[in-house]
This record gives structure tokens, C-alpha cells and sequence, in this order.
């Protein structure tokens, strides 16, 4: 498949596209293949961004395309990204906590699924594409409450239909719609495939909640992605309140960016959906991870008994396949928010640095 441990050191190095490539996921996975010896192509939707990004990583030498608003259709979007390129990571599908309606979260994920499938169906020099789709196309809705008890495996789908994320509204509308976008939008993928045959194939890769060191541009907590930011907003209540997560499940993001490299060079993952789940948690855990981590803040979070041991997830992901076929090894819980929360800390010490410009 594609790799670059093959290839004559006279010829070019395969160019991988990465979408999304300025966010979290698309930084920690564009790391990754930079390291393996690829050539890099990204898309995003911001000049500014785009910039930025290449001012801190400026040894990567992304060949970028910007993406704007006008252009994202379900046929042209992607076009002028996938040229030349031997492969392609589809990481980008909005998800922000500021949508007014599901739909605004659904016809973004939709659309840039297959958006890309199109793209890449007309360039012949595509050998793979790799999707990142979430855990939550394979869990039950976790605001309904089914599921309970249940071990979810890759054959398992969220029953959520484009109508139920649409239709959603109350506080759960952006969570649900997310959940009812990422599942429409990763069946129309395998559809496209079975109905289609293109000439690539296709592997798709499931992860829970993504922590760990967000490791993209961040000049401010204001520039953290969703999930960050809804830890640092519970870090910053820790002491009024220990919440629930009906979802418990997370994935490091180094977990995450490793099983995309392999499933992008290893043959035999064509054709394959990958879980990859690092682990559960709760808050109360994290909390207690965090007070005994962080010594010098350990007075924002409150003493937990047993220190939020043990962690009891009302269901579980079975994810041997990855660990059969990827050879996936997961980081811990104590690993993951340790390093999330020293990037959090540390910005929130530089904004309190900062002289106010008002």
C-alpha cells in the first residue's frame, strides 16, 4: 500500500492530503506522516490558519489549498486538493459548540465525505483514502439511554437517521446531530464504495472523545477545538460541580494519529472499519488524576473519594481488532489528561500574563 520505505530514493515521496489539517487531529496525524517521510498537502478552510500553522511547523513544508465557504459542494470541493496525491486522511467535519441547528453540523459532514469519495474517484493516482469517523456512528445515542450493558463491536451502527439529528433541539441538539451527521455521513462512504468500485479503497477509523496534547496553533484558550475546550470549562467548575459524561470514552490523540498512519500504509487494512478507543473515564477520575499531578492546583479541585476509582462505564467498545490488526497498545487515562492539561494550564498562565489591550 502506500508507504515510503519501498520507494527509490531518486523519486518523489508520495504526497498524502490531509484535510482538516490545522485542527488537533489533522496536526498530531500530519506529525506522524511527516516522520514516516511523506510529502504533505493540506487543506484548510482559513488563510490565516493555514499560515500560522506553517510558521510553527515550518520543516513540513505543507503544499496548502484553501478551501472557501462558496466552494464546499458535494462534487468540487476537493478537486484541486487530491492532484497528484497518492493517498488522503479525511479528517475535517466541523463540530463547534456555537450551531444554531442540527442540520448546520449534519450538511458539513455529509457534504465533505463525499466530497472528497468524488475527488478522489477522479484521480487516478489515489491508491487509499482514510476517514476519520467517531465511536459515536457505532454507540447508541448517549442521551437516549439505550445501550446499557451492551460491548459495541465495528459491526454496530448508531441507528440515528439524518431526521432525528435534524429534528433535535434542547441541550443535546449539537451532541446528537454530531452523532446523526458522523453516521449518515460514514454509511454514504461504504454505500459509495459497494455501489462505485473506485479504483482506491477505504479504511475508516472510530475514536471516542479526543484528549490529550493538542498540539495545533493555540495563541489563547479561545483557540481550543470542542473537546478541549469542554474539559477546560469543567476544569474551571471542578469545584461547584463533578459532571456526568453518558459517553465516557476517549481516545489520546498519539493513539489516534498512530492507527491512521497504519491504516494508511499497512495492505491489508483496505476495506476495514478500526474502533479506537484508548480507554473510559469519568470526571471524578480526572479530577483526582489532575489534583495529584498538578500539586500547585490541587486546590481548584475538590477530594474525591478513592480518588474516582474504579471507573464504570455503563457499556463497552471491544476494540481487539485494532489491537489484532494495528497492533494498537492505548495510552492511559493518566497519560492523556495529564498532557492535555499541562498545554490548558499553560495557556492559562500566558492569557493571565498578557496585558489587557481594552
Amino acid at each position: 500500500m502506500v508507504n515510503t520505505t519501498t520507494r527509490d530514493p531518486s523519486s518523489p515521496r508520495p504526497t498524502v492530503l490531509v484535510t482538516g489539517i490545522t485542527g488537533p487531529v489533522g496536526t498530531a496525524i500530519a506529525l506522524d506522516l511527516a516522520r514516516a517521510g511523506f510529502a504533505l498537502r493540506g487543506s484548510s478552510r482559513s488563510e490565516i490558519r493555514a499560515s500560522e500553522w506553517s510558521r510553527k511547523y515550518p520543516e513540513l513544508g505543507v503544499d496548502w489549498e484553501i478551501i472557501k465557504d462558496h466552494e464546499v459542494s458535494e462534487t468540487d470541493t476537493y478537486s484541486k486538493a487530491v492532484r497528484g496525491c497518492s493517498a488522503v486522511i479525511h479528517v475535517a467535519g466541523p463540530y463547534t459548540l456555537t450551531h444554531l441547528k442540527g442540520e448546520d453540523i449534519m450538511i458539513r459532514q455529509v457534504q465533505g465525505v463525499k466530497s472528497i469519495l468524488n475527488a478522489c474517484s477522479n484521480e487516478a493516482s489515489v491508491q487509499r483514502l482514510v476517514y476519520t469517523s467517531t465511536v459515536a456512528a457505532i454507540n447508541d445515542d448517549p442521551h437516549l439511554g439505550t445501550g446499557l450493558g451492551k460491548t459495541y463491536t465495528e459491526e454496530d451502527w448508531n441507528p440515528a437517521t439524518w431526521e432525528k439529528g435534524a429534528c433535535t433541539t434542547g441541550d443535546h441538539m449539537a451532541v446528537t446531530s454530531y452523532c446523526a451527521g458522523k453516521t449518515v455521513a460514514e454509511k454514504a462512504a461504504w454505500d459509495f464504495m459497494s455501489d462505485r468500485q473506485p479504483h482506491f479503497d477505504l479504511v475508516t477509523i472510530c475514536p471516542g472523545t479526543i484528549y490529550g496534547e493538542p498540539m495545533q496553533v493555540l495563541n489563547s484558550l479561545k483557540d481550543l477545538d470542542a473537546a478541549h475546550a469542554r474539559l477546560w470549562s469543567h476544569i474551571t467548575h471542578a469545584l461547584q460541580v463533578v459532571p456526568k459524561d453518558p459517553s465516557p470514552v476517549f481516545s489520546n490523540i498519539l493513539d489516534v494519529a498512530e492507527a491512521h498512519l497504519k491504516a494508511l500504509t499497512w495492505p491489508k487494512c483496505g476495506g476495514n472499519r478500526y474502533m479506537v478507543v484508548s480507554g473510559y473515564y469519568s470526571y471524578a477520575r480526572v479530577f483526582s488524576i489532575l489534583r495529584e499531578r498538578f500539586p500547585e492546583q490541587a486546590d481548584r479541585f475538590p477530594i474525591i473519594p478513592n480518588n474516582g476509582l474504579p471507573v464504570s462505564p455503563s457499556f463497552w467498545n471491544n476494540c481487539s481488532k485494532a489491537e489484532k490488526e494495528l497492533g494498537m497498545r492505548w495510552r492511559t487515562l493518566e497519560e492523556t489528561v495529564s498532557t492535555a492539561a499541562e498545554v490548558l494550564f499553560k495557556l492559562e498562565k500566558q492569557s493571565s500574563e498578557t496585558p489587557s489591550t481594552e
